[in-house]
């Protein structure tokens, strides 16, 4: 499940025995035993990846209920500076952000929390909202995605490109 680099690092040191735990279990225990050893032993990780894996965590336990008596998304990690419930759930809102956004908060061209806030943009409404970045080749602020959020369900070229390049007061209406 985990201990590669345990592997790798005693193939190194020319060590004849390699220390490990055999663990009897189903698939999705040892898909949570992979996910929290990436997660806790990792030095970068993406953080719409770290979605992806906080949601697949989410999925495996709320299928599971009785699976080591977890009951809280954060609790079965070992790391001891693990992310707080509210935080977990903003990681798993990048899970729904078009690729090209995504890609835009993995390589931090935007923000993580400008990302949640589009993240609860239509898919369509997203594509909107990128092609006016690109266009312009504007960096998106959190504010700015705040109004955008506003507007969901009525968002246009113009009227993200407005918030963009005027900075849209909250109510004032955008068209």
């Amino acid at each position: 499940i985990s201990g590669h680099n345990r592997v790798d690092c005693s193939k190194e040191l020319g060590l004849s025995t390699i220390p490990a735990q055999i663990v009897d279990c189903d698939d999705d225990k040892a898909t949570l035993i992979m996910i929290d050893t990436n997660l806790c032993n990792r030095d970068k990780i993406a953080p719409v990846e770290k979605g992806y894996a906080y949601k697949m965590k989410m999925e495996i336990l709320k299928n599971n209920p009785n699976i080591s008596n977890i009951n809280n998304l954060g609790e079965n990690s070992h790391d001891e500076n693990s992310e707080s419930t509210a935080q977990i759930y903003r990681y798993i809102r990048l899970t729904e952000l078009i690729k090209t956004l995504q890609n835009k908060v993995n390589l931090e061209q935007i923000s993580f929390t400008t990302g949640v806030e589009l993240s609860y943009l239509s898919k369509e409404e997203q594509e909107i909202v990128n092609q006016v970045i690109e266009d312009e080749q504007i960096k998106l602020s959190l504010i700015q995605a705040q109004k955008i959020r506003l507007k969901k369900n009525n968002i246009t070229y113009e009227m993200v490109l407005k918030i963009l390049k005027n900075g849209c007061p909250r109510d004032m209406e955008c068209q």
